[in-house]
């Protein structure tokens, strides 16, 4: 089927393809993707379903949103530092896995 009158979709934008590889993965050999599951990240801005792009190579700084492992589970929370000293405002021994450097949201 063809409008009369209007241009081609496709064609307005055949030389603009989007790589999402290229526009959210900066280190790939130190980057991998999380599913947020749950509730609990709701007040970070992340839902459940929504991707998360992590960056093992990047050093967290202050206010970055990490994934971090606590007690066997990866957890996500806000670096903050105090007295020039990075903290996770979370309880048990954590570890930082990587920094999170894009969230994919799905609406709905």
């Amino acid at each position: 089927m063809k409008f009369t009158g209007f241009a081609n979709p496709s064609e307005q934008f055949a030389e603009k393809r989007l790589d999402l590889n290229a526009l959210l993965i900066r280190h790939p050999a130190a980057t991998f993707l999380l599913r947020a599951k749950g509730e609990d990240s709701k007040n970070l801005g992340i839902c459940s379903g929504d991707i998360l792009v992590i960056d093992r190579s990047i050093q967290p700084g202050d206010n970055a949103l990490v994934v971090a492992a606590v007690e066997g589970t990866l957890r996500l929370s806000r670096v903050r530092a105090k007295n020039g000293k990075l903290l996770l405002p979370i309880g048990g021994e954590a570890r930082v896995v990587g920094v999170v450097t894009a969230i994919i949201h799905f609406p709905g």
